[in-house]
């Protein structure tokens, strides 16, 4: 048999041997030198980032058309004010609705929710005000309605006097008196009495 039919012959056995099953042994150990090649690696395929759920926060804008109940306490005595009022709605509003309940006019009422006073153009949403918070009320001192209410006084009382100070005055309280009294003895005793106290009240002012 010549070089080349060898060569044919067993190229063809090796060729039938490596289609045929291959059987080992429950104790078969494969030989070290198998295991100098480096197993290939499967390339790593980045997994994608898992998306964050996103926490709500308590937003400080609610729905313009959401119904809330605030809680008014006042400073000064404790009493409650429960008012129902769309977020939307500014705190000059809040204090106009809480002027019937409180007798507070809006100008004196101080409005303030975790120590920050509320602005009266901002709206409660921006002040995160809810079902859970409870607003405090503080009164500010009425000055100027003092001021107010004692010139009104002062010129009552001045129109008063200049009106005791007409002879139509006195003739008209000599009439009523007349008409109370019998004995004109009795008129001029009351009579003269008021004289003499208006006069001391004139003397004072």
């Amino acid at each position: 048999m010549s070089l080349v039919d060898e060569t044919s012959f067993v190229t063809n056995y090796l060729a039938s041997l490596s289609s045929l099953p291959v059987r080992y042994h429950a104790d078969f150990v494969p030989p070290t030198w198998t295991k100098s090649r480096a197993a290939s690696k499967t390339p790593s395929v980045p997994r994608p980032k898992t998306v964050e759920k996103v926490k709500q926060q308590g937003t400080s804008r609610k729905d313009a058309g959401q119904q809330i109940q605030v809680k008014v306490k006042r400073l000064k005595g404790g009493q409650i004010y429960t008012i129902d009022i769309p977020s939307s709605s500014t705190v000059l509003e809040l204090k106009e609705k809480l002027y019937p309940l409180s007798s507070v006019s809006p100008a004196n009422q101080r409005l303030i929710l975790k120590g920050k006073a509320l602005h009266d153009t901002k709206p409660l949403y921006e002040y995160d005000v809810g079902d859970a918070n409870i607003i405090h009320l503080v009164v500010k001192s009425s000055t100027q309605s003092v001021d107010v209410t004692s010139e009104r006084e002062d010129g009552s009382r001045k129109s008063s006097l200049d009106k005791m100070k007409s002879d139509a005055f006195w003739n008209s309280l000599r009439a009523f008196l007349g008409e109370q009294f019998a004995n004109s003895d009795d008129v001029e005793r009351v009579y003269n009495v008021f004289k003499k106290g208006s006069k001391e009240l004139v003397n004072d002012e």
